[in-house]
């Protein structure tokens, strides 16, 4: 270890002990360490109790904003989970539309805005149910026979 990779060590043990307030602070210090040691990176997300992934996520996050020189008033009022979701979608021509939805949005809601999904509205209600095969092809067919449309997924 040198010096450098010494103090980026200790700088981002400290930050990680409170990720949600200096969430670009330790990914710049968490990628800059990355960069100098992998090896010295991967032992301070184990030390840290913030795991690899994470600390992956906080990187790619940080570097997402620096190239697209995102203010950083705007970054406090999203947060990092869901900047991380949609950091992969920002260019130049999404970069507003995304940041607007995810501060509008929940984790959950931009989840399954960013899949395509829409989540029902009103008193809307899931139930996951298991059938065995003999029940499930009643229920397909009792469903088919009402007018629902045949699942894509269905197994046959």
């Amino acid at each position: 270890m040198t010096a450098i990779t010494d103090a980026l060590y200790d700088k981002a043990l400290e930050l990680s002990a409170n990720v949600p307030d200096n969430f670009m602070v330790l990914g710049e210090a968490l990628a800059q360490l990355y960069d100098l040691d992998p090896e010295l990176f991967r032992q301070l997300a184990a030390k840290s109790n913030m795991g690899l992934r994470r600390a992956y996520y906080l990187i790619e996050v940080s570097r997402t904003v620096e190239a697209l020189a995102i203010p950083r008033d705007q970054l406090g009022k999203i947060g990092w989970p869901r900047l991380q979701l949609i950091a992969k979608h920002l260019t130049p021509n999404t970069l507003d539309a995304l940041l607007r939805l995810a501060e509008e949005s929940t984790v959950e809601d931009l989840k399954h805005h960013l899949r395509g999904w829409k989540r029902p509205g009103g008193n809307a209600h899931c139930m996951l149910q298991y059938f065995s095969p003999k029940s499930y092809e009643q229920l397909e067919e009792t469903h088919l026979s009402n007018g629902a449309a045949p699942s894509a997924c269905a197994a046959k």
